[in-house]
């Protein structure tokens, strides 16, 4: 399956005319990719919801003889976009690795002796 990037506005402009506010959704996630990934999937399932109730408002076969060519036109938009919007998925940020730690291990109350060749030849107390 080809995999194609949307951006997010582009997404919002969908979900608009499936009566769903995505924008309002994916600020209230802020930063935080897991957030924004939830926010999505709920969207998503509202949009589903109301694709359903605007398909049956506005099929075309429902609509009155005069009003017929305008519900055709946005029956065509709405099954549209609800094609694009089901297969599209949003993927969380891999998360970042943490910054290289530096450690440092402080040992007290230790005498360190320095040898050479077999001798000691110094005594250090760390306390």
């Amino acid at each position: 399956m080809r995999t194609r990037k949307h951006p997010l506005e582009t997404i919002a402009e969908w979900f608009q005319v499936l009566e769903v506010d995505f924008i309002v959704a994916a600020q209230a996630a802020g930063d935080d990719s897991a957030k924004l990934v939830q926010a999505f999937d709920d969207c998503k399932a509202q949009a589903k919801d109301n694709y359903i109730r605007l398909a049956f408002q506005l099929h075309p076969d429902r609509a009155p003889e005069e009003e017929r060519p305008q519900c055709e036109e946005r029956f065509k938009v709405l099954s549209s976009t609800w094609e694009r919007l089901k297969h599209c998925e949003i993927q969380p940020k891999p998360p970042m690795p943490p910054p290289m730690a530096v450690t440092t291990i402080i040992v007290r109350n230790v005498r360190v002796r320095t040898y050479t060749g077999g001798t000691v030849t110094g005594v250090t107390d760390v306390w």
